[in-house]
């Protein structure tokens, strides 16, 4: 049996490609998230991602808001690889944190 890391891992490349090809809507999602931050969110604040992936849609969608700090969670390990690049255009504190986010929430 794969456990959940290696199930992750092979979806990923599924998931970007769903991403990329705007399925899901994402695009039009993260451009109400940054329209809500840009007009009432306070500056420096803290951004809660959970189920983040690779947090490519949030990472643009936070770019130029004031953002103070970020804080990611995913269950999947390599999801978090590629959310560590992607995030590196705030500038701010980044956390990412590999575990559920129930649990997280906890």
């Amino acid at each position: 049996m794969q456990s959940d890391q290696q199930l992750f891992a092979k979806g990923l490349a599924a998931y970007r490609k769903v991403m990329d090809l705007n399925y899901m809507a994402h695009k039009e999602v993260y451009d109400l998230v940054r329209r809500l931050l840009v007009a009432e969110a306070t500056p420096r604040f803290t951004f809660l991602d959970l189920g983040c992936g690779t947090a490519s849609g949030s990472a643009e969608a936070l770019k130029g808001t004031g953002v103070g700090r970020y804080v990611g969670v995913d269950i999947s390990a390599p999801s978090l690889k590629v959310a560590k690049r992607e995030l590196e255009v705030l500038n701010c504190p980044v956390e990412l944190h590999c575990q559920d986010f129930v649990q997280a929430v906890k």
